[in-house]
């Protein structure tokens, strides 16, 4: 049996309304279940920012203490060689400022050093600008300092 024509149009648009239907419903899924996976993903990304900012705390509070412990022993031992230096005499004089002066060379080169890595905190320590060679630094014994 034949469907009369004006039955036709109906059945066309009625297969081709639950087609788009259900494609509509497959995509708002799909959709639905990218916008989880994103929202997962975002919460997770938020979770590490967190986590690595504490880090980023605890290091600079590290090598704020790191700075300040060395420093005092180190400003101290400068001290001392500079008051030495300043007694220095007889025979051995030129030998006692030599050493002295190398002493003073490793106080600020050990200040150096300290400096160069709370710069890489950034604005935290704007301050600071002052390059140093840790490979002379490592590489030259300390009976020649």
């Amino acid at each position: 049996m034949t469907q009369p024509p004006s039955a036709v149009p109906d059945l066309v648009s009625r297969t081709r309304y639950n087609r788009e239907k259900a494609a509509r419903k497959e995509a708002e899924q799909l959709l639905e279940a990218r916008s989880r996976e994103l929202y997962e993903a975002n919460r997770n990304l938020a979770a590490a920012l967190e986590k690595e900012k504490q880090l980023v705390t605890l290091q600079y509070a590290l090598i704020t203490s790191i700075n300040h412990e060395f420093r005092t022993p180190l400003t101290v031992v400068d001290g001392v060689a500079a008051r030495i230096e300043k007694i220095a005499d007889g025979d051995n004089r030129d030998r006692i400022l030599d050493k002295c002066g190398q002493i003073r060379n490793s106080v600020q080169t050990l200040t150096a050093l300290i400096e160069s890595a709370l710069k890489g905190f950034g604005n935290r320590r704007e301050d600071v600008d002052m390059p140093i060679g840790v490979q002379r630094l490592t590489r030259q014994p300390m009976s020649e300092r």
